[in-house]
Parts: C-alpha cells; sequence; structure tokens
C-alpha cells in the first residue's frame, strides 16, 4: 500500500519519492532521472504485483502537476 500527499506538487513528488526508495526502484538516485516517470512505470508494470494507491487531499484531478506527469489520465482510467 502506497499513500502519496496530492495536497500539492511539492508533496507529490516527495511521495513519489518515498515509494522509489521503498521499492528499491533502479535509476532513483540518478539526478537525470525523472523519479515520478519511473514510479509511474513501475506502477503500470504487471510484474510489480499487487498494490493499492492511495491518493490523500486530491481534490480536483484537473491539477497542473498531475497533467505534467500523466497522472490525471492514470486516476481517470482507473
Amino acid at each position: 500500500m502506497f499513500w502519496v500527499n496530492a495536497t500539492n506538487t511539492a508533496r507529490f513528488e516527495a511521495s513519489y519519492n518515498v515509494i522509489a526508495e521503498t521499492i528499491e526502484l533502479p535509476g532513483r538516485e540518478d539526478p537525470k532521472s525523472n523519479v515520478m516517470q519511473l514510479v509511474r512505470n513501475w506502477l503500470c508494470n504487471r510484474d510489480s504485483g499487487n498494490w493499492i494507491l492511495i491518493l490523500d487531499n486530491l481534490d480536483d484531478v484537473n491539477m497542473d502537476f498531475l497533467r505534467q506527469n500523466d497522472a490525471a489520465s492514470d486516476i481517470s482510467n482507473s
């Protein structure tokens, strides 16, 4: 189970960084990598197993920071 604070961009990104650390995601420590995209790819991969993602304080799925990371379409389609 992963808990993501979606109050604002900084907290959303911090939550994704925690997920990357928790699952020891390869590439997370590379300063050139996009951790948001790495986590998204991992979550979308069937080989990652079963998980639950809780988006806390997400009042508007049309928030700019969600659109920038393609997360809004993932949330809307789930």
